[in-house]
């Protein structure tokens, strides 16, 4: 039991005390927090928002045990909202445009009491707790994401909803001409949540790969591509077999641009390295299948399941039932801490595409 303790560096008679201002903290300064009952099955979580919060955070508070010990209020998850980080340190939060233009004038950048703790990650969610807590916690990240785009404003200088996109012609002759064209681009919300809380990584990454419709549609596209390219090399023999020039040809060359433009995108429009395996694996046409080994050299991919696919098949049991209709996008995977999008389901607002912007 002491060891449990020694590993944080905590003598466990102060364990209670160091938790119970962890909870004090976020119940204090959090913008919102859910609150459980116990440990059992049909917990009914309960939402209370902050008056005036100075963490842009969603705070879990619930029972845990620990270390031979039994805590009534622990706190047991952190979602950070936007640029929000989970248990990160909030320096100068909530300050007001006087209280800043007072810090400005006598060169501080931080006034001394007006910043939030870090916060101890010293505790998770049970399978219970999670199942009873997960419907509504997907439900408030989807709320809040349709009540802040539906905000947006599209002007002359901002328009959030189109972008550039490749476009791949094919001319009269075969030929594959490239080009860029004005396509709908989403942009959503974005969140944070800790590494460690497990359960909650995985159904993230199960919508991700398995829920997210539009993701399907842009990988399908593009393992399409992948075999237009390639419908001429059929019976080309592949390295392996002994063919030096193989990775001189124009269509292994095209392929290979095309893959690394999709890597090199900025936001949700990136395909990083597991999602280009998830197109190998799964979309690639059946006359394509032979060119997987190069296909996956050339993404620096082993062949093996990557770790966000076993991420999302450690999901609980029937992962929809908790996710609903959301549409997540992970942006960034940290030491710590995971980032990832949440569209909004708003239809699209009324807008001319442009591309001299």
């Amino acid at each position: 039991m002491l060891d449990s303790w020694r590993r944080y560096r905590v003598w466990p008679e102060m364990a209670r005390e160091l938790v119970a201002r962890d909870v004090t903290r976020v119940k204090r300064h959090a913008l919102g927090l859910c609150l459980l009952d116990g440990f059992e099955d049909g917990l009914e979580p309960e939402f209370i928002p902050c008056d005036e919060p100075r963490l842009n955070v969603l705070a879990v508070i619930g029972p845990a045990r620990k270390g031979g010990f039994r805590f009534e209020e622990a706190l047991l998850l952190e979602l950070g909202l936007h640029r929000t980080r989970p248990y990160r340190k909030a320096e100068g939060a909530a300050l007001t445009k006087q209280e800043l233009r007072l810090r400005r004038k006598n060169r501080n950048r931080f006034r001394s009491g007006r910043h939030v703790p870090m916060r101890r990650k010293w505790f998770t969610l049970t399978k219970q707790q999670y199942l009873a807590v997960a419907p509504h916690l997907f439900r408030f990240l989807q709320e809040h994401v349709d009540e802040r785009v539906g905000r947006w404003e599209i002007t002359q200088k901002f328009e959030p909803f189109w972008r550039k996109v490749p476009r791949y012609i094919v001319g009269r002759h075969g030929q594959i001409h490239y080009t860029e064209i004005a396509a709908h681009h989403e942009r959503g919300i974005r969140f944070s949540v800790s590494t460690a809380d497990r359960s909650l990584i995985s159904d993230i990454y199960w919508a991700e790969l398995w829920w997210n419709a539009r993701l399907m549609y842009q990988l399908l596209g593009l393992a399409r591509f992948i075999s237009l390219c390639l419908r001429d090399h059929r019976y080309t023999r592949l390295p392996g077999d002994g063919f030096l020039g193989f990775w001189q040809l124009p269509a292994i060359e095209r392929v290979r641009a095309a893959l690394k433009r999709a890597m090199q995108r900025r936001g949700a429009g990136r395909l990083p390295r597991y999602l280009l395996a998830e197109m190998i694996r799964r979309f690639l046409p059946p006359d394509s299948r032979r060119f997987r080994d190069v296909l996956a050299q050339m993404i620096g991919w082993n062949g093996k399941e990557t770790w966000e696919y076993k991420t999302a098949a450690r999901a609980l049991p029937n992962p929809e039932s908790r996710i609903g209709y959301i549409r997540i996008r992970v942006i960034a995977r940290r030491r710590r801490y995971i980032v990832f999008e949440v569209f909004s389901r708003l239809p699209n607002p009324s807008a001319t595409p442009s591309l001299s912007s």
